[in-house]
């Protein structure tokens, strides 16, 4: 298909769309692909505009330059109304300039700015001619000036890049040409020479604007091939990242199963003392009862684990009581804790007003939390749960007497995969990250305070069930430090 015939920008990028096979393609190529070619078009149109702007600028001004020399030395060629014409002319084409190399470029302008260089040529050269009537020097000095002049702005019409710019550049320039030569009584047959002249560079003047055209589909194809390779990568790189999350998925559930599934060992162990009472054997089996459902529910809940990413992570909040939670994390947790000879206790928890969670998944935070702890204090120490309320919330905390945490590697402890030190097989450092979600999930805040040598604490707020403005109560959670800052020193009974 030829670029022929295509009158405005427009019309320009449907051609090249269609060359490049974008307009019967599918309707995403037409959208990412005409955008561009609509910018590639303006942007080398106004660049190209600015280039004769500055060849404007520049023939105007060394023209006034020399119009105010000859005046000074004393020539009477030069009349003062053609010195201030070609001021007000140089001073327009310097404004014009610099308007457009500062971005401005309305599309009229293509075909405003030949008309006003036309009427320049008329004007400056019926001034010339009414200062030196009698003198055939000038005349001539004249003609050759104004064809010089005329077939620069039959050449500007070619980089305006539609034929209808160059029509208009070349009609205007010939119709200059033939008004000049009639006020200087020009011989006809330079005329004709000079008219058939501009006409043969019009026509040469298409070529280039032909040129241009195609050296801009050129680049509009490049950039798709560019295009094509940058989404192969992106793909490539989707993929890779995919498989990433799979298998940082599957060592979120080994880590996440691996303190419930102490928890059932520990009981099937208990159930294996032939001098436990049937009491002790039914609360043993209920614990392992519960044990494998929460690691049933781990199971398909941390396959969605990626969703933490993206906030979508689904939540089953209902009402509970603040120590209802504590009492089941103490009760799946100690077997661990004595394994260990720690003391797990909570302070006591009562008068609190009930929380909207998903206790599961709460469950899964304080799994995390006291493993965390148990993890890393010494032998002899002790953990302490705490609950504490606002009017807007419940506070709860995990309080231990392990080593603490440097100050540098704070805000670094709720990252994937952060360990205290890189040779710890204790874990794979997901815990805390996947207590972080869960608690965000929720609506709430968690954060953590440590000091070296005496503790650390760990600490999470839930809205409490009963705000009659949810969203007022999130707010809260967010924003709201914890009650009491207490210094890193539970008891220790």
């Amino acid at each position: 298909m030829s670029f022929h015939g295509f009158n405005s920008l427009d019309a320009l990028r449907i051609s090249i769309a269609s060359r490049l096979g974008l307009n019967s393609g599918a309707r995403g190529s037409q959208e990412d692909y005409a955008p561009m070619i609509g910018q590639l078009l303006i942007d080398e149109a106004r660049n190209n505009e600015r280039r004769i702007g500055a060849f404007r600028a520049l023939v105007s001004l060394a023209y006034l330059a020399l119009a105010v020399a000859a005046r000074l030395a004393g020539h009477d060629s030069t009349s003062t109304p053609l010195i201030l014409a070609a001021a007000a002319w140089s001073a327009a084409s310097a404004a014009l300039y610099f308007a457009l190399r500062g971005g401005w470029y309305p599309p009229r302008l293509r075909r405003v700015i030949p008309v006003g260089d036309a009427l320049a040529l008329a004007i400056g050269a019926a001034l010339v001619e009414r200062r030196s009537e009698q003198l055939a020097e000038t005349h001539a000095a004249l003609a050759g000036n104004i064809s010089i002049l005329c077939a620069c702005l039959v050449f500007t019409g070619a980089l305006r890049l539609t034929p209808i710019g160059t029509f208009i550049s070349s009609a205007l320039a010939i119709l200059s040409f033939v008004a000049v030569a009639f006020i200087a009584h020009l011989r006809p047959m330079p005329v004709i020479g000079i008219v058939t002249g501009l006409i043969g560079l019009s026509m040469l003047a298409g070529g280039v604007t032909e040129a241009i055209r195609r050296v801009i589909t050129t680049e509009v194809r490049r950039l798709k091939a560019a295009r094509l390779v940058e989404r192969a990568n992106a793909r490539t790189a989707e993929a890779q990242s995919a498989s990433k999350a799979r298998e940082e998925v599957l060592r979120i559930v080994a880590h996440d199963l691996r303190n419930p599934l102490g928890t059932l060992l520990m009981a099937s162990d208990l159930l294996a003392e032939p001098s436990m009472s049937q009491e002790l054997r039914s609360k043993q089996a209920d614990v392992i009862k519960r044990t494998g459902a929460r690691m049933n529910r781990l199971i398909q809940d941390l396959l969605n684990v990626a969703r933490m990413d993206t906030g979508t992570m689904s939540i089953d909040a209902r009402p509970i009581d603040p120590a209802q939670l504590v009492a089941s994390a103490i009760e799946l947790m100690r077997p661990l804790a004595i394994e260990k000879t720690l003391t797990l206790d909570a302070e006591p928890v009562q008068g609190l007003p009930e929380v909207s969670a998903d206790a599961e998944r709460i469950g899964q935070v304080f799994s995390n939390l006291i493993g965390n702890a148990i993890k890393f204090t010494p032998a002899g120490g002790s953990i302490t749960l705490r609950a504490e309320g606002s009017d807007a919330a419940v506070w709860f905390s995990v309080v231990d007497t392990g080593p603490g945490i440097p100050p540098e590697q704070v805000d670094k402890v709720f990252a994937e995969f952060w360990q205290a030190r890189r040779t710890d097989s204790r874990g794979i450092g997901l815990g805390l990250t996947i207590a972080k979600g869960i608690i965000e999930a929720h609506g709430g805040k968690i954060g953590v305070h440590s000091e070296v040598g005496v503790g650390t604490r760990f600490w999470f707020g839930l809205s409490c069930a009963n705000a009659g403005d949810r969203t007022g109560a999130t707010a809260a959670v967010s924003e709201e430090q914890p009650l009491r800052q207490r210094r890193m020193s539970p008891r220790v009974d």
